[in-house]
């Protein structure tokens, strides 16, 4: 930031020396739509445990063939809907149960599923600062600030029934000076030495809250403009370095590092924020112009030259521990075989040993593809796909002789108990020490021309239009040819950025009124690519993903009247 930009800052904030607080009380909750009976009350079985034995409305389908419709099936805010002749009513997917409350269950959910997510999360931000802005004659002026701050972050987390804290306090100072060489040149110099709360509370792939952020930086520039004003801008360089910066990572390595597996996920939360030492420098030029009193001129470019001083990488997890012996059999938590149909039936997931033709369930089977039992093991991480035959079947508690899965999480992926035709890594790294930051182009320039006509019959018109182009920009870092430690991951590039928008405005005065309209085009020229993706963890072999580099054209209009 420059040291003029700083100053006006801290003018605005001289006049409210005092504590400030903010408290943000946030609470996230999944609604869905679940069947009820002709007087609209909700329909629970207690037999059936998914979704705390209620029905919720099936996955919907509709056409968009001639086009997107704003509310296919139901309006976001209505509380009924009767689709096919069965009635649905809104309802929180977790629902509270006050009787369950206790420091273990802090919120009485019902249910701890990563799909039923409940969490309440309070915000407290607070801090004291102090401002000195001093002119040293009529040319040297200089700014010095302090600030000290308190962020409190408390998260009740209905998934894992447990309350998540932080309490981070910090003094961040700042200086600046600034100098009128001469009357049309002005250089500048600012240091600064922050501590910023994390953008996001979500924590890491192994459920770690984020850290305080903190950071040194400096820039010295100089601001200037021309003896008729008609011209000025602002050139300037800088450096900062920072530490415990968030870092995000794609979520789909996320899950093959700390999987939601039959027993959960370790940790907390999980979520894509890493943290990691960040470095930057670059240099920026910004020019503002008016060749006549109807035409105005904004240039900008900048040279960004970030990258990661940090390696991270996590050890796979393995979440699906359950019971078995030593003969290869899985049973249950007291030792006894679990019994199934040769063929699954899903209504009866697990049977009796006396039950005719029951066979006891063997490791070896959901090894075997082909087999009804089959594990079908998601790649990279060797997870037992949730959705298989044999996954209902280990999520089978019996009354008397107890659970199937032994509710261990975070075990060492050496404990996987099934073999799922590959080795599954040790670790995958997120990022790699000396990548180039990514989401931004390393070199940018922005162009925005407004010629507004003052007389004639196109009075009060105004046209103009801004060029953006941006070169050399990182969107991610992948694995070619799957996950090797010995090998670097590559950054996928995305293609030159250019887009044309469009401004076109217009202004009447009618005595003391005056109507002002504005359309804004972005992209107006509808140019964008249709890139195809490659999986972080297995390139182009993987389940690749598509998306566009840009947005589609767009249109917004705005209109007023000031008085």
């Amino acid at each position: 930031m420059s040291a003029a930009a700083i100053f006006a800052r801290e003018r605005a904030l001289s006049d409210q020396r005092r504590c400030r607080e903010q408290v943000s009380p946030i609470e996230r909750l999944l609604p869905a739509e679940i069947q009820a009976d002709s007087a609209w009350n909700v329909i629970r079985n207690p037999a059936f445990t998914l979704n705390d034995g209620r029905t919720l409305l099936p996955t919907q389908y509709w056409s968009v063939a001639d086009g997107p419709l704003k509310y296919p099936v139901l309006d976001p805010f209505q509380p009924r809907i009767t689709v096919n002749g069965v009635n649905y009513v809104q309802e929180w997917t977790n629902r509270i149960d006050p009787s369950l409350i206790s420091p273990q269950n802090p919120l009485g959910v019902t249910s701890t599923t990563n799909t039923d997510v409940h969490n309440v999360t309070h915000t407290i931000n607070r801090g004291y600062f102090a401002v000195n802005h001093s002119e040293w004659g009529s040319r040297l002026s200089t700014m010095a600030g302090i600030r000290w701050s308190q962020y409190n972050f408390e998260n009740l987390l209905g998934t894992a029934r447990q309350r998540q804290v932080s309490d981070n306090k910090s003094t961040s100072f700042n200086l600046g000076a600034a100098y009128e060489w001469r009357s049309w040149l002005s250089p500048y110099i600012g240091f600064s030495d922050s501590h910023n709360q994390p953008s996001s509370p979500t924590s890491d792939p192994y459920g770690e809250p984020p850290k305080l952020s903190h950071s040194i930086g400096g820039e010295i520039g100089l601001k200037f403009t021309n003896r008729t004003c008609k011209v000025s801008g602002t050139l300037g360089v800088y450096s900062v370095t920072s530490k415990d910066n968030q870092y995000l990572a794609e979520s789909v390595i996320v899950n093959e590092i700390n999987p939601q597996g039959l027993n959960g996920t370790f940790g907390l939360t999980r979520g894509t924020p890493v943290t990691v030492d960040l470095s930057s420098r670059g240099a920026e030029l910004i020019l503002t112009g008016s060749p006549t009193n109807n035409w105005r001129i904004r240039f900008g470019g900048s040279y960004v030259d970030a990258s990661v001083a940090t390696t991270r990488e996590f050890a796979l997890l393995y979440n699906d521990q359950f019971h078995a012996n030593t003969q290869g059999q899985v049973t249950y938590r007291d030792g006894s075989a679990v019994y199934v149909n040769p063929t699954y039936n899903a209504s009866q997931p697990v049977v009796a040993s006396s039950t005719p033709g029951a066979i006891p369930l063997r490791i070896a089977m959901m090894n075997t593809p082909g087999n009804p039992y089959y594990a079908n093991p998601i790649a990279v991480s060797g997870q037992i796909n949730t959705g298989s035959a044999v996954a209902s079947v280990l999520r089978q508690v019996d009354q008397v002789h107890g659970p199937i899965l032994t509710g261990e999480v975070g075990l060492p992926i050496t404990a996987i108990q099934i073999d799922p035709g590959f080795v599954p890594p040790a670790a995958i790294q997120i990022v790699n020490k000396g990548n180039r930051n990514t989401g931004s182009p390393k070199v940018s320039v922005n162009l925005t021309n407004i010629y507004t006509f003052s007389d004639g019959v196109l009075k009060g018109l105004r046209v103009g239009g801004t060029v953006a182009l941006g070169w050399k920009r990182v969107q991610y870092y992948y694995y070619p040819n799957g996950v090797d430690p010995f090998v670097q991951k590559t950054p996928y590039r995305m293609p030159t950025q250019a887009r044309f928008d469009l401004i076109l405005g217009y202004e009447r005065r009618f005595k003391k009124y005056t109507w002002d309209s504005q359309l804004n085009v972005g992209n107006l020229f509808n140019r964008y690519h249709l890139l195809l993706y490659p999986h972080p963890s297995l390139g182009w072999t993987g389940n690749n993903t598509a998306g566009y580099d840009a947005q589609p054209r767009s249109y917004v209009v705005r209109t007023g009247v000031k008085f």
